[in-house]
């Protein structure tokens, strides 16, 4: 018997449109469900129980070992395409061309469209040097031209909606209505647009794609409402317009135009009942619904020019034919004729009264334009300019448009069908000769025919009337010649040519001054170095390849070959480079087509500055312009406009080490020693063992430990080589050279680690103590050679007698037992969190492709998770509900800081048990590839040799076009309006730190196993690792350089470059040699208004000083200088140091949560650094042990600071400091020029006793703390933030509640920095301020628990 079971309990359409979805195959293979019957108890039966129209939720998962995968994620919308297919696989290199999705991408917001919705004014991007969004009155990208507003604190790009111009489609009525006839008026196009597909998602651009059937999608036919929730036409498809019609714009950064493809195809049309302009359905004798018995379709859609503002003067064709407009806004018909408007052959100039912009329109091939205008305010367009027609040559080869052409009939037709009124013609009508009966144009062929139209902004100060862009002459584009005139000329030179959809970036890695012969001989010699492999390379190449093609060719999208383009020196392509770009322009071995020997064998990049003249033929490249010659305003400083369809440049590597280039300094070790012997015992905390808690903080105190192991071998080293060379004099070895000279140097002297008699017998030596098994790495610097860093080695052999004397016996290092100890903790600290033991598990995310934290609602009081287990006894990931879980980790923020950590930690594990590090290469790889899987490579040179990684987006938070990373992920939802954020930019290089330092670890280990095995298998896993390394160093070093360049600030008057030449630029950012192809940025970037030394957070379009958890100073100051590693040296330019550590101690003096919270151990960083390292030594021994377990101090040791400050190296002017204040900063106003000496110290004792008092009448006498006594509650104005309420102070569901009550117990309730915690009141902004961090806050206090 057969027995329908009820619908209830019945497989839903999971399985597909029927039960054949599990049918059988041709195969008889016994692995498959061969018959309709469906799997009722399988492992996987969660994800088969997924009703009819409801959305998967984390109940449809399953357990695959070691990891559980659900479909409940924050999914990707239909922005992708119909399906995941949208962005499958394809063999370019130079495309996301896997499964995997960007979720940090410049472009996100455009991505995180819902279902179902129209875009706003939130989905947009800032391509530089303009905003473009898809929320115009059309569908198409709305291009904005934006102004930089600089403020105290803020500076942004501001610009008013309504100015912008939109490139896209118009709907029109295909058919006359008859006189007097009535008609529903034509509802709006849906501005719903897709991802082109996963080709076109690349690093420097997104291309997306808006499709008859998107733009007409609607509710069939419903007649009280018009159009669809999505905004489509009611009832109508895409059957209803005159033909195929398709287009795609490529927003790539950096370019001048906006670019839209046209696509159409002849399609017989149907009526559509939903609006019958001519109420004649009945009768009808055709398939249209139309009784005059043709298959005239009701809707043309029409490439068009929108903008919301009137026009100035008539559009201006071709520079001399004003172009007349109807005004009748209510006839949608009137102007779509072939016989109507005029032709344009080159361009249309527009120039708009409110906003003072003129605008240039260009065209792939002459076009028939017409334009209405609508002045009566009734909210329809005020201006539309419309392709009414082509023309379509047949030729193979057409010319471009803005050549002379010959009438030539045999060679091509215009398209003008039907000549009677009412009927449409051109290319949009039908494409049927119905007179003839024949096809025209391309010979018979349906194949699509294609329009390219690209609109650019020529000046944005016209007349000179829009005081906004037009006061002082500053910002003005288009205005620096008197009429405007030369910048259109450059546009129109320029226009043919537009960056495709396959921009990609690569880069390859090589040695400075090697040929690419000695550069492969290098990469495949490994057994050069049995420890350490090959030297890694220097230098890598960087290459970005914008896809140039001519819009005038027949196919609309031709790749222009790069020989061809730069030989003819004619329409190259035009795109605008960041002051960093040209940073990297001049500082490579090779530009302006003068190669170098380091060059390693290639041309010279293929790009250039404008002429000086744009008639010189002699001269292709030019002197160059002046730097504001073009140039624009952006968010981070001038743009200036750079041809060519490549971009190269030359970055050099850093070199990663665990320990500074220089040893401590000799009198800082006693101190140093002390500190190891109580940090080398550190514990982690019991519920981060556990692998329960947050990824962050769990990872910051295993890096933590991670860097005590490291310094404490760093320091087991010295005392190695004390030994070596004291064995070495004894036994009358050396030729009297360097090792020699040490020793000489060392007579009388005894080693701070020598704390025990020697005996008669012999020394003991250091690697004869018990339990002497803990593994010995060699130093990484050469104390012995000529080119040794600047340290005086000298007294590091033979160190001052007051030193010697300082030091106790208690100061010699720990046994080898504590670092076995220690290394075992950490091993296991890393090893939860990787091997899918941990309370808190990582989870793949199939949804957009990437690593997550499953989530821990963390309870303070038992130390663990909130029981995940549902009431069906079903796990979830708490993290997938809630995006301020764990710093928004389930919704891909901050990926790189978290995993950052771990990754740094697995890679001092690896470097001490290479056996532990091989065995876990491929987990701790998952952490790596989560944020820095290199691009997939088909093996060509240049394109960055990644293989291919299918579960992974390439460099998940890298913008390699802007140089730094995007931190915030995929919420919230509306995206913020300024788009994506950073706020440390000093993680993100830690991060990149850590990857190069675990790769070089796993090729060391990986090559000494081949040595030892004499095993040639671990050739490809040796390559694997290198490449992690060289990836880490590129990311690392653009880090840095963008970084430098725009998060640390130089004030209005510091005219040096970023780099610290004094002498490289000039007041008016002028080259200083007319050698220089290259024009030099000048070294303030931001408005005069803005007078912070450093950006807190940085978005697509705004810089704030400020962080996601509080205003004070100091927190903005110290975020961008956590953690201190060996990289900071490079991150922290010594003249940017000195400029911002007076605000930044004097921030820090002011509030007692600066050192409460550890802020205050930065400082005495930068007062190292700055050349105060003895002041700042004696400092960090009064810095309170709690200040290194809270927020900004957990992830340092007291190991870790002292190391830091003795490995500074000598300044040879320090930052003079004002002797009248003796706290880690200065007196707000001080001179700091009136007094050199550090307070402190015994040496200024007498001149501290001297100090007068300040006008406060307070007599600062020097207490250890800067003056502000830590035990000691200070009042502080609660502002606008009343005490939270219960359901905040228990610690809701929502997290609000987590924040620590005595430390930062000011929660911001509402806003962007919603959830965050401050040590200050916020201060709240009004509603819809977007400059605002925080719109409602509340302060928890004692009652909300005193474990926080």
């Amino acid at each position: 018997l057969s027995y329908t079971r009820p619908s209830i309990s019945s497989p839903s359409s999971v399985f597909g449109t029927s039960s054949a979805a599990l049918s059988s195959s041709s195969s008889s293979s016994m692995s498959t469900t061969s018959n309709s019957a469906k799997p009722t108890n399988a492992w996987y039966q969660n994800f088969l129980l997924l009703p009819n129209d409801t959305e998967p939720t984390v109940h449809n998962r399953a357990y695959a070992v070691p990891h559980v995968l659900d479909a409940a994620g924050p999914i990707p919308g239909t922005v992708f395409g119909p399906s995941s297919a949208a962005l499958s696989s394809s063999s370019s290199t130079s495309t996301t061309s896997n499964s995997a999705k960007p979720t940090n991408a410049w472009y996100q917001n455009f991505l995180l469209l819902p279902d179902d919705t129209e875009p706003t004014v939130h989905n947009r991007a800032y391509a530089v040097p303009h905003v473009l969004d898809a929320a115009g009155p059309i569908p198409g990208v709305r291009v904005h031209p934006p102004r930089v507003i600089g403020e105290k604190k803020v500076v942004r790009v501001d610009f008013v909606e309504r100015h912008g111009l939109t490139l896209g489609a118009s709907a029109e009525a295909a058919k006359a209505k008859p006189s007097g006839g009535g008609g529903a008026p034509l509802p709006p196009l849906s501005k719903r647009y897709e991802v082109a597909d996963g080709r076109h998602l690349t690093p420097l651009g997104i291309t997306l794609k808006w499709t008859d059937d998107l733009m007409m999608k609607g509710n069939n036919g419903d007649d009280e409402s018009p159009t669809s929730s999505s905004g489509g036409i009611a009832g109508a498809d895409s059957s209803s317009v005159s033909s195929f019609f398709e287009m795609t714009s490529p927003v790539v950064r950096g370019m001048p135009y906006a670019t839209v493809r046209y696509r159409f195809r002849p399609r017989r049309g149907r009526r559509n009942a939903a609006h019958d302009y001519n109420n004649d359905n009945a009768g009808d004798d055709d398939d249209d619904g139309d009784a005059n018995g043709d298959d005239s379709p009701l809707l043309l859609l029409l490439p068009a020019v929108v903008s919301e503002i009137a026009l100035r003067s008539p559009p201006l064709i071709d520079g001399h034919v004003e172009l007349e407009c109807s005004s009748s806004a209510n006839d949608p018909r009137h102007e779509t004729t072939a016989a109507a408007g005029a032709t344009v052959s080159d361009d249309v100039r527009l120039t708009f009264d409110q906003s003072d912009f003129t605008w240039l329109v260009f065209f792939s091939r002459p076009a028939r334009v017409t334009c209405s205008e609508n002045r009566d305010g009734s909210g329809e367009p005020a201006f539309v300019l419309r392709v009414v027609d082509v023309v379509v040559e047949r030729t193979k080869d057409a010319p471009s448009a803005y050549e002379e052409e010959e009438e030539d009939d045999d060679d091509e037709e215009e398209f003008t069908v039907g000549e009677e009124e009412g009927d449409v013609g051109g290319a949009w009508g039908g494409m049927e000769d119905r007179g003839r009966g024949r096809r025209v144009g391309g010979g018979g062929s349906e194949e699509a025919r294609r329009l390219t139209v690209r609109i650019a902004l020529s000046s944005n100060c016209t007349s000179g009337r829009n005081p906004t862009y037009c006061s002082g002459g500053d910002g003005g584009v288009g205005n620096d010649d008197d009429d405007g005139s030369e910048y259109e000329s450059l546009l129109r030179a320029h226009s043919d040519v537009y960056p495709g959809p396959e921009t990609s970036v690569g880069y390859d890695f090589f040695t400075p001054g090697t040929t690419k012969e000695e550069d492969g001989e290098a990469k495949v010699n490994e057994e050069d170095d049995d420890e350490g492999g090959a030297p890694p390379p220097g230098a890598a190449r960087v290459k970005f390849d914008w896809d140039a093609r001519s819009m005038s060719l027949e196919d609309g999208g031709s790749e222009i070959e790069e020989e061809e383009e730069v030989e003819d020196g004619g329409n190259h392509l035009l795109m605008f480079a960041l002051p960093h770009h040209m940073d990297a322009f001049a500082d490579s071995p090779s530009y302006g087509g003068v190669p170098d020997s380091d060059s390693n064998g290639d041309s010279p990049p293929s790009y250039a500055v404008i002429p000086a003249d744009d008639d010189d033929d002699d001269n292709d490249h030019g002197a160059p312009r002046h730097f504001c010659h073009f140039c624009q305003p952006t968010l981070t400083g001038p743009a200036c406009p750079f041809f060519g369809s490549t971009w190269s440049y030359v970055e050099p590597l850093p070199t990663l080490r665990f320990t500074a280039s220089r040893p401590p300094v000799p009198e800082m070790i006693p101190t140093l020693i002390d500190a190891l012997a109580k940090d080398i015992d550190y514990d982690i905390p019991a519920h981060y063992r556990r692998g329960a808690g947050d990824t962050y903080f769990s990872g910051k105190l295993l890096a933590r430990l991670g860097r005590v192991l490291m310094i404490g071998e760093e320091l087991r080293g010295l005392r190695r080589w004390w030994w070596e060379e004291e064995e070495e004099e004894d036994d009358g070895g050396g030729d009297g050279g360097e090792i020699g000279e040490h020793s000489a140097a060392r007579d009388g002297a005894e080693s701070p680690f020598l704390r025990r008699e020697r005996s008669a017998a012999g020394r003991h030596r250091p690697d004869e103590d018990e339990n002497a098994d803990f593994p010995s790495l060699p130093l990484e610097y050469d104390l012995s050679s000529a080119t040794s860093p600047p340290s005086d080695v000298d007294a590091l052999a033979n160190l001052v007698p007051s030193s010697r004397a300082a030091a106790a016996d208690s100061s010699d290092l720990p046994p080898s037992s504590s670092f076995v100890s220690a290394l075992e903790r950490l091993r296991s600290g890393v090893e939860v969190w990787l091997d899918g033991s941990a309370e808190t598990p990582f989870v793949y995310d199939a949804a957009w492709g990437g690593l997550v934290s499953c989530g821990c609602l963390f309870e303070g009081d038992t130390g663990k998770c909130r029981d995940n287990v549902n009431k069906d006894g079903q796990m979830h990931c708490p993290a997938f509900d809630d995006p301020g879980l764990n710093f928004g980790n389930g919704h891909y923020n901050d990926h790189h800081f978290h995993y950052g950590y771990h990754v740094l930690a697995a890679a001092v594990v690896a470097r001490f048990d290479p056996e532990w590090g091989r065995r876990n290469f491929e987990n701790v790889l998952l952490l790596v590839r989560d944020i820095a899987t290199p691009f997939e490579s088909t093996g060509g040179e240049g394109s960055g040799g990644g293989g291919g990684d299918h579960s992974f987006p390439p460099f998940r938070h890298k913008d390699f076009y802007a140089g730094h990373s995007w931190a915030s992920g995929i919420d919230p939802s509306p995206p913020y309006l300024n788009g994506r954020n950073q706020e440390s930019s000093s993680e993100a290089i830690a991060a990149y730190e850590a990857v190069g330092l675990y790769g070089d670890a796993m090729v060391r280990a990986f090559t000494a196993s081949s040595v030892d095995d004499d095993n040639d298998g671990d050739a490809s896993l040796i390559a694997r690792a290198a490449h992690v390394r060289d990836a880490g160093r590129l990311l690392a070093a653009t880090e840095l350089r963008s970084s430098d360049r725009y998060w640390h600030v130089r004030l209005q008057g510091e005219e040096e470059d970023a780099g610290g030449d004094d002498d490289a630029g000039t007041k008016n950012g002028e080259s200083p040699s007319s050698l220089l192809p290259v024009p030099v940025p000048p070294a303030s970037l931001y408005p005069e208004e803005y007078d912070e030394r450093v950006i807190g957070v940085m978005w697509n379009t705004m810089a704030q000083f400020q962080t996601w958890f509080g205003n004070d100073p100091f927190l903005a100051y110290g975020i961008q200088l956590l953690p201190l590693t060996a990289i900071s040296e490079e991150r922290d330019d010594l003249k940017w140091t000195k400029s911002m550590y007076p605000a930044f101690a004097s921030s820090c003096e002011e509030s007692a949560v600066c050192t409460e919270q550890g802020w205050s151990i930065l400082q005495l960083a930068v007062l190292a650094t700055v050349g105060r390292r003895s002041d700042a030594s004696e400092r960090a021994l009064s810095v309170p042990p709690e200040s290194f377990e809270s927020a900004g101090g957990n992830g340092h040791s007291l190991t870790n600071l002292l190391w830091y400050i003795a490995t500074r190296p000598n300044v040879d002017d320090p930052l003079p400091l004002n002797a009248e204040r003796v706290g880690f900063g200065h007196a707000p106003g001080a001179d700091a020029e009136t007094d050199g000496v550090v307070p402190g110290s015994a040496k200024n004792a007498e001149e501290e006793a001297k100090a007068p008092i300040d006008e406060g009448g307070d007599n600062n006498d020097g207490d250890e703390n800067g003056g502000v006594d830590v035990d000691v509650d200070v009042d502080v104005d609660d502002g606008d933030c009343p005490p939270c309420p219960e359901e905040i102070c228990r610690g809701g569901s929502d997290g609000l509640g987590h924040c620590p009550v005595k430390a930062a117990p000011y929660v911001c309730t509402d806003g962007p920095s919603r959830g965050g915690c401050s040590g200050a009141p916020w201060t709240v902004s009004v509603e819809g301020d977007e400059g605002g961090p925080c719109r409602g806050c509340c302060k928890l206090g004692p009652e909300c628990g005193d474990g926080r």
